[in-house]
């Protein structure tokens, strides 16, 4: 499933690169619907629509298909055009800064800088490197929608890619069901078309199941597909020991909840730049320099034990400059 998934990334890269070089003076309209493949899958559609009504004399399956198709292209019509969590750009002035209150200030200054859009990254936004544009909970880039799948239309992705694996589903069910190879004969014109026809259902089928696979694991495991391929060399994903841990994951419900924005945390909000923002319930809470990164790091490599490390955090009485302090300290 791997292979096929890389391979299908790549035959999609190719294809977005390749429409973006030839499709460069065309008109807005050309380049919307076979920049981002939509125009093919709006062909595909139809020779599998035409392909079921032919075949299948079932009336209520027709209808099931045609309403699914309908809803597949809506979505898909919403994803690759809605705001997919678009962060705002740095545009303030110094004087504007200036007028921050200490606990803003404190937060903004808690993000990693985005070198390109010249502002502070909450938790889970990235870059996208072909919108150039930092995207809040960035999913990934989709070759297949043109857009960034992220915070704002990652729900219309889900019910898109919903929508395809049922349509699928239903054509191949009427395939098994109605459809007979031995009676059809190799030299009868329609046999090319009806091989042609089986052909695009196949590939359209494999397609829905790869993504749709894909995407289902990272909704219940709570992860985006950015951090499923990069966990490598994400900070928030490690433990004290850096080994992959995912700080998001409750359960399976929760992360449902959380995917459907109904859980209580809202990405959104710009304002959690830190995993320690978050507390257990999902609500905002005081941050605790213990479980900082930073920190962690700093015990492992100086060895003073964790509640030691958590009794000089916490006291703030000045300290005086002197071997002893510092032997005390230690």
């Amino acid at each position: 499933m791997h292979f096929i998934t890389a391979l299908v990334d790549k035959i999609l890269r190719v294809y977005h690169v390749v429409m973006q070089t030839l499709l460069i003076n065309a008109p807005s309209v050309i380049q919307f619907l076979f920049r981002s493949m939509i125009g093919v899958s709006v062909f595909i559609s139809i020779v599998t629509d035409i392909f079921f009504i032919v075949i299948t004399p079932s009336t209520n399956l027709i209808a099931a298909l045609q309403m699914c198709i309908a809803m597949r292209f809506l979505f898909m019509v919403l994803s690759s055009l809605c705001n997919p969590g678009y962060l705002k750009r740095n545009m303030e002035s110094e004087e504007c800064q200036n007028l921050l209150s200490e606990e803003q200030r404190h937060k903004q200054l808690s993000g990693a800088v985005c070198s390109e859009c010249c502002s502070r990254r909450p938790l889970r936004t990235h870059h996208c490197a072909q919108c150039y544009r930092c995207i809040i909970r960035y999913d990934h880039h989709s070759y297949l929608l043109n857009n960034c799948i992220g915070y704002d239309n990652q729900v219309y992705y889900f019910f898109f890619l919903l929508f395809w694996i049922l349509q699928n589903y239903i054509t191949c069910f009427s395939v098994v069901r109605y459809f007979h190879f031995p009676s059809l004969n190799m030299y009868d014109p329609a046999f090319f078309l009806y091989v042609y026809c089986i052909l695009c259902v196949s590939v359209d089928t494999v397609l829905s199941i790869v993504f749709c696979k894909r995407f289902m694991d990272n909704i219940l495991s709570n992860l985006t597909q950015y951090e499923g391929d990069h966990y490598n060399r994400i900070n928030y994903l490690k433990d004290e020991n850096f080994k992959f841990y995912n700080p998001f994951y409750r359960s399976v419900f929760s992360s449902l909840l959380e995917f459907f924005h109904v859980s209580g945390v809202h990405w959104g909000r710009c304002d959690v730049f830190s995993v320690v923002d978050l507390s257990p319930d999902g609500k905002e809470t005081a941050l605790k320099p213990s479980s900082n990164l930073v920190v962690d790091t700093l015990r492992i490599v100086t060895g003073i034990p964790q509640s030691r490390m958590t009794d000089i955090l916490e006291d703030k009485s000045p300290i005086v400059d002197g071997s002893d302090d510092v032997e005390a300290l230690l």
